[in-house]
């Protein structure tokens, strides 16, 4: 084992020396103090002290080489002190303490663990698995390949996971307004990975892989990525964008943003006056409280919308719409739809004569519900029976057809919907109060 001690000045300390014995393979320490030092370990477990250059235009330099190495910045004592490091951790598993100053920390190959300290800091895991932290300052963290634990602490951060099944903490502290305000960029990269945001305006991105990623508070914007993600925007006015695959997206409280994009996805807005947009594939999109808007999109979707006053677009192909409580709008769009528009006064919207029928199953009067038929009827010019028919003959439902230029002729009827369980009805007398708008 040798001690391996600098100077006040610039030096360069090295466990192979050009002159005299080499400490390659030896348990050595180093002690840097002051100047700039430029320090190179051996082959086994080293412990290096970096220095405290007051230099601020250059940083000390730092390869521990191989071995399980232990690595301090300044003199080990004063963790406030301003040094600027580049350290390169090698082979092994190593554990860095960087202290204050604006650092460039790699950390090679071997499972590290990295904490940057005060300063503006940028930190590389390398392969392997590795713990890294930002701790104090606005610091830039990519976790490289393997499965890696980034924490950016206190200061806006940036994390990269990168490569491999990772965890993404921001860990703000709360009590920074710079925090709240700004949030973290987080990005998982490839990989199965879980990230954890702050209080803050956060841009989140899960990339490749089955991802887990909470917003918290602030108002935040997610994108799952390729995989099937679990995606929740708690606090805040949040966008979530739940990309390709199968999700299930949470908006949680605030007026929230929510678009499954690809996929098979569960879509939930919870509280807030959400707006939920299933898009491509099978969805399921749930509004729950307060007064939503929910687009289905391309296929056929179930659509919810709760509690409150909520409008329900159901799309292409064949949808089924149940408004729940309040007084919703519900428009099954093209294809065959099942509307269900459940308490409240709701409206049912009929405005394409597409060559489906919807089918409505609690259309009631007594709840002062409405046909919305405007666009069908635009060209109304006087009776409304020669635009419109209810035929009831079955006993049972009520079909509804219209005439769109009220010729009146056999061929230009069009059924349009069928009102179940619903017969005697008095069509003129339901225009004349406003149920046929």
């Amino acid at each position: 084992m040798a001690i391996i001690t600098g100077t006040e000045q610039d030096d360069t300390l090295t466990a192979s020396p050009p002159l005299g014995q080499s400490y390659m393979d030896e348990e050595n320490t180093f002690h840097g103090l002051g100047g700039r030092n430029v320090i190179y370990g051996g082959n086994l477990k080293d412990t290096i002290y970096i220095g405290t250059n007051s230099d601020q235009t250059e940083m000390n330099y730092v390869d521990s080489g191989a071995g399980d190495d232990l690595i301090i910045g300044g003199d080990g004592e004063s963790p406030q002190m301003i040094v600027h490091d580049e350290i390169h951790a090698g082979t092994g598993n190593d554990l860095v303490w960087a202290w204050a100053g604006d650092d460039l920390i790699y950390g090679d190959d071997g499972n590290d663990e990295i904490h940057a300290g005060e300063g503006a800091d940028t930190l590389y895991g390398g392969n392997d698995n590795n713990s890294l932290y930002g701790d104090e300052g606005n610091d830039t963290i990519h976790g490289d390949a393997g499965d890696d634990v980034l924490r950016g602490g206190t200061g806006v951060d940036t994390l990269y996971g990168g490569d491999g099944d990772d965890y993404l903490f921001a860990d703000y502290d709360a009590a920074s307004s710079e925090a709240e305000t700004t949030g973290a960029l987080m990005y998982g990269g490839a990989g199965a990975d879980r990230i954890y945001a702050t209080s803050g305006d956060d841009t989140l991105d899960g990339g490749d892989g089955n991802d887990v990623i909470y917003g918290y508070g602030g108002q935040d914007t997610i994108n799952g990525g390729g995989g099937q993600d679990f995606l929740y925007g708690h606090d805040g006015n949040d966008i979530i964008n739940g990309g390709a695959d199968k999700d299930r997206i949470y908006g949680g409280d605030g007026a929230d943003s929510l678009n499954g994009s690809g996929g098979h996805d569960y879509i939930y807005g919870d509280t807030g006056n959400d707006v939920l947009t299933g898009e491509d594939g099978y969805d399921s999109l749930y509004g729950e409280g307060g007064d939503d808007t929910l687009y289905g999109g391309l296929h056929n979707d179930n659509l919810y919308g709760g509690s409150g006053n909520d409008e329900l677009h159901g799309g292409t192909q064949h949808d089924n719409l149940y408004g729940g409580d309040g007084n919703d709008i519900l428009n099954g769009g093209d294809g065959i739809d099942d509307l269900y528009g459940g308490a409240g006064s709701d409206v049912f919207v009929l405005d394409s004569a597409d060559g489906y029928s919807d089918n409505i199953h609690d259309f009631n009067l007594g709840e002062n519900d409405v046909l919305d038929m405007g666009e069908l009827l635009d060209n109304m010019m006087s009776n409304i029976g020669d635009y419109l028919q209810f035929d009831d003959s079955n006993g049972t439902d009520t079909v509804i057809s219209v005439d769109r230029d009220g010729s009146g002729t056999a061929n230009g009827w069009e059924q349009v919907a069928t009102l179940h369980d619903v017969t005697a009805l008095d069509m003129q007398a339901m225009y004349t109060n406003g149920n046929i708008i």
